[in-house]
């Protein structure tokens, strides 16, 4: 069963390659928006639908939802810390500070967490248009670059789906939420050209955070009802709207009479 198992894992990687083109392309936060979609996630939700049973997807997908929360307050302390301390030390930080939100909402009831869910995606839209914007779209991304990043995204899903096997579908919730593509995007453009380029990159994931509660919650209440593709379906569906509405908020890099890309404000 490995082979189906593991089928969001070239997903996964897909999704990494499509984000860093836009990067490239159109900016940081962009890429960061991308990054953040529910695509790798929701294919090794479904896949353990399919090869396990409904009920631990859904309970997977619940507890992804219930950590909206968390990545969000991810996010705004990658933003804070990596501005003050520097890319590595802020980022090993912000993921202690994810930890500690996720164990923190544990014992929240589950209607509760998507409402501080959604009241963090407020709260950290508001702090994130407060802070500088991405003043120019990055360069193509290495060879080494483009493979350890391809190479992250694959292991969340693997992770995904070994922590649903051994741990149970909570902790392969909270793994499945941990924003790890974007995160890797931020501390390679960090590296390349500063934290104000890599903080651009978590702005536009809490932008994208409203995509991944739709998606989490449609296909873990469809799920319970119905098949797989069914749900995937469904999921996808209202997920492609909350892009559309999410997608315009995004800033994104224009070309200047002297052919540079510069973000807008």
């Amino acid at each position: 069963m490995w082979p189906v198992e593991y089928i969001g894992v070239p997903i996964a990687a897909l999704t990494m390659l499509l984000a860093q083109r836009m990067e490239a392309r159109i900016g940081a936060a962009a890429a960061g928006w991308v990054a953040a979609l529910p695509i790798a996630f929701g294919v090794a939700s479904a896949t353990i639908a399919v090869t396990q049973n409904h009920t631990d997807a859904s309970l997977i997908a619940l507890s992804a939802a219930g950590h909206v929360a968390p990545m969000a307050a991810y996010a705004i302390a990658f933003v804070w810390l990596t501005t003050r301390l520097g890319a590595v030390r802020g980022f090993l930080l912000a993921t202690l500070v994810y930890v500690a939100a996720s164990v923190s909402v544990i014992p929240v009831p589950e209607v509760a967490r998507i409402v501080i869910g959604v009241l963090a995606i407020f709260l950290g839209g508001l702090y994130m248009a407060r802070q500088p914007r991405a003043i120019r779209t990055g360069e193509a991304p290495t060879r080494m670059q483009r493979v350890l990043s391809l190479g992250s995204a694959a292991l969340v899903v693997a992770f995904i789906t070994v922590a649903n096997q051994y741990s149970g579908p909570g902790l392969a919730g909270a793994i499945g939420a941990f924003p790890t593509m974007s995160t890797t995007i931020a501390l390679f453009i960090a590296h390349r050209s500063g934290v104000r380029n890599a903080n651009s990159v978590m702005g536009g994931m809490v932008k994208s955070l409203p995509i991944y509660l739709t998606y989490c919650l449609v296909f873990a209440l469809l799920i319970l009802h119905t098949k797989a593709w069914w749900a995937v379906a469904g999921a996808t569906a209202l997920a492609l709207v909350a892009a559309m509405l999410t997608w315009t908020r995004v800033e994104r890099a224009d070309i200047t009479e002297n052919g540079v890309l510069y973000a807008e404000p």
